[in-house]
């Protein structure tokens, strides 16, 4: 076998004067030639085909016909299928999409209550519940406290005894820091800085050791440590490196409290429903070393019994009420 070339002129032999390799290669690959095509070559105005062999005279006159009907336009760009690790598929083959703000692999809780710490037990601490006596006013809170990093979405705050409530009362959903108060000095040698009332990171040459299990990681963009929303392990922000999905910038505080973030602030309870729903698209991450918090300014001075109550729909890495196996 000895490779063998056809050349043909660009000008005279394509109708249209113009001649697109990948093309020619497809139409001469799907046509009846038997010959194995080796490769196109083009200069100038000459457009070489190179086969592994000579052809036979049918199919040199099949290839001169190919040349002849040939287009010169390109081919149209292919897509490249994209497949998304995981994914679902429905019986038709069809891929199952479903718009989520749960972080993957989290499971969806809803609830009315915290967590008990210790010993564990999730969905059993503190009732997400204010009452006021007959005539009682002011202001009353209630704290709710997770065994792990949660996720807020959506819930719902609903208020009884509703003639008793107008637009006077007002309630709010906050949360509340803490500080990072477990320091020991290690002059010279220890993982931190103080630099009040911020905790800077140390290379192992500061006068102080913190604790990171313990400590509270407080949210800013500017912030010199780095927390990881899915196992809450504190490590020190290096300038300029790459954050990973679940990392946020923060800042560890001591012998100072952040003032509460609020997320829902003085809302009006002045509703003849008697409930207010929270539909939201985002999530809120909460750390567990914070405290989630509802609070009721009750105004209008009520006459019977009223109370108001909290369910929260949230994302979390745990689904049991403990670890136990």
């Amino acid at each position: 076998m000895a490779a063998t070339k056809y050349t043909y002129s660009i000008s005279q032999d394509f109708p249209n004067h113009k001649e697109d390799s990948a093309r020619l290669t497809r139409e001469i690959q799907q046509s009846s030639i038997a010959t194995a095509l080796d490769y196109i070559n083009t200069s100038g105005d000459d457009c070489d085909i190179w086969f592994k062999d000579a052809l036979s005279a049918g199919d040199k006159t099949t290839l001169d016909g190919i040349v002849a009907t040939h287009s010169g336009e390109p081919l149209p760009a292919t897509a490249s299928p994209v497949t998304i690790a995981g994914a679902r598929f429905d019986s038709d083959g069809k891929q199952v999409i479903v718009p989520t703000p749960a972080p993957s692999g989290s499971y969806t809780w809803y609830t009315s209550q915290g967590d008990v710490l210790d010993p564990l037990a999730r969905g059993e601490g503190q009732l997400a519940r204010v009452t006021f006596a007959a005539a009682e006013t002011g202001v009353k809170t209630v704290e709710l406290v997770f065994s792990e990093a949660v996720y807020i979405h959506d819930g719902e705050i609903n208020w009884r005894g509703i003639e008793d409530f107008d637009g006077t009362d007002h309630f709010s959903v906050y949360v509340k820091f803490g500080q990072s108060d477990d320091l020991t000095p290690n002059p010279g040698a220890g993982n931190c800085n103080i630099s009040a009332p911020f905790i800077i990171p140390a290379n192992g040459d500061g006068d102080y050791d913190i604790d990171l299990d313990t400590a509270c990681p407080i949210p800013s963009s500017q912030g010199q440590w780095i927390v990881s929303e899915k196992t809450e392990v504190i490590t020190p922000y290096v300038e300029g490196q790459t954050m990973g999905k679940y990392d946020q910038r923060i800042v560890l505080m001591t012998g100072y409290t952040p003032p509460n973030m609020y997320l829902v602030r003085n809302l009006s309870m002045g509703s003849p429903r008697g409930i207010f729903e929270i539909d939201a698209y985002m999530v809120e991450w909460i750390s567990k070393h914070w405290k989630l918090g509802m609070e009721v300014d009750k105004v209008k001075s009520p006459t019977n019994p009223v109370e108001m109550s909290g369910i929260i729909m949230l994302f979390r890495w745990h689904a049991t009420t403990d670890d136990n196996p």
